[in-house]
């Protein structure tokens, strides 16, 4: 999971009213809402939502205590049900997980009567991402330009820096996420994600997903911690916000399936906003590739920035250990073990019918040879009694 944070200092990272912060997001994905750096002074926080969809909407208490002079305390209506149920506020941030199209709006944090930070989130679906690697030959999506009636708008790709290589000392992979944008011709200020401009506009905008690059990558591994490892830098198209990692998530599983079955396995703490690597056995997992790429029954979900492992129609020979790094660093590890009823099946049927079968041959065997017994009494006692009555002739 990871956590945006205002850098402090930098008026771009502002995230205080009247500079809200207008920033996209990906579904699917976990995200952190940091409300203050640092303690609160004010007392317990609360967040509050408005759906930007609805022109008549009112910001309603999310999670959180409420404070005096509070937005509408109307009855919570389904969406914000289902977003409470998918959020949670840990040390007065707000985390998400996972988000979905239908959560993006405005998000306040507030304590007392004081607004404490402001986000406008955009929410763009990961499952139209456009996935670009030149050495596959598949480039980047072109500006598009867009006629509004009189208005003339356009649409575009603003890029993250490149991701850190998802492992050291062998052949790895690193990922540059791009957010869609949008900017009127003429307008001043800085462009907008794609839905915020859309409600801007008042109208629907082409449909534009968000991009993901891939490029190949090799690099030494470092030969100790470095502060990187606790406090490393992202940057959001227009804004500069620190990423701060989670406490290291170590899950243990076995997953126990028969032979044709599906299994996916879900590294913790992974996001698409975060390198991560598999590995099966000693041997390393490629990248991700597009999904008209991916043809074997092994796959990385692109929309999860590989964070999610799928096997399908599981064979004997999947069997195995499958571990998952998030920035290098052991997250889970996954034991998979196969069988096949059906050879059990038929495994257990013959050794039934060969224990009959020797049951019978064993039965048959003694009937003979009590036979042949039978056969040997009777005939010495024609022998004896002939014996008998010619010793009495004479």
């Amino acid at each position: 999971m990871d956590k945006l944070l205002p850098v402090p200092g930098g008026q771009d990272g502002s995230c205080l009213p009247p500079q809200a912060c207008q920033i996209p997001l990906l579904s699917r994905n976990a995200a952190t809402l940091v409300c203050v750096v640092g303690p609160v002074q004010e007392g317990p926080v609360a967040w509050f939502y408005v759906n930007s969809s609805d022109a008549e909407a009112r910001a309603q208490l999310l999670l959180g205590e409420g404070s005096q002079g509070a937005p509408s305390q109307d009855a919570p209506s389904a969406q914000l049900q289902l977003l409470r149920s998918r959020s949670e506020v840990k040390d007065d941030n707000l985390i998400i997980s996972p988000l979905t199209l239908s959560d993006s709006g405005i998000y306040s944090c507030r304590a007392a009567d004081k607004t404490l930070a402001y986000y406008e989130v955009d929410v763009q679906d990961v499952d139209s991402v456009h996935v670009s690697d030149r050495w596959l030959g598949q480039a980047a999506l072109p500006r598009l330009r867009v006629q509004l009636g009189r208005r003339r708008l356009q649409m575009f790709t603003l890029w993250n820096s490149w991701q850190e290589c998802d492992r050291c000392s062998s052949p790895g992979q690193r990922k540059r996420l791009g957010y869609c944008y949008a900017r009127a011709a003429g307008a001043a200020g800085p462009p907008l994600p794609c839905g915020l401009q859309a409600l801007r506009e008042g109208r629907r905008l082409p449909r534009r997903g968000p991009e993901l690059a891939l490029a190949a990558c090799h690099v030494p591994c470092a030969t100790g911690p470095s502060p990187e490892d606790q406090l490393r830098r992202l940057e959001l198209p227009g804004r500069r916000f620190v990423l701060l990692d989670q406490a290291p998530v170590l899950l243990l599983e076995t997953r126990l399936v028969t032979v044709h079955s599906n299994v996916t396995f879900r590294c913790p703490g992974a996001s698409i906003y975060s390198p991560v690597s598999w590995q099966w056995n000693s041997t390393q997992v490629g990248g991700l590739e597009s999904p008209q790429e991916a043809a074997d029954t092994h796959s990385l979900d692109p929309g999860t920035g590989g964070s999610v492992y799928t096997i399908t129609d599981t064979q004997l020979t999947d069997q195995g250990l499958y571990r998952c790094f998030v920035s290098e660093r052991l997250a889970a590890s996954f034991h998979l073990r196969v069988f096949n009823p059906f050879r059990t099946h038929r495994r257990v049927g013959g050794s039934a019918m060969g224990l009959i079968w020797t049951t019978l041959a064993c039965v048959g065997l003694t009937s003979f040879t009590l036979i042949l017994l039978t056969l040997l009494y009777t005939y010495c006692s024609q022998i004896r009694r002939h014996q008998k009555v010619t010793g009495s002739w004479l």
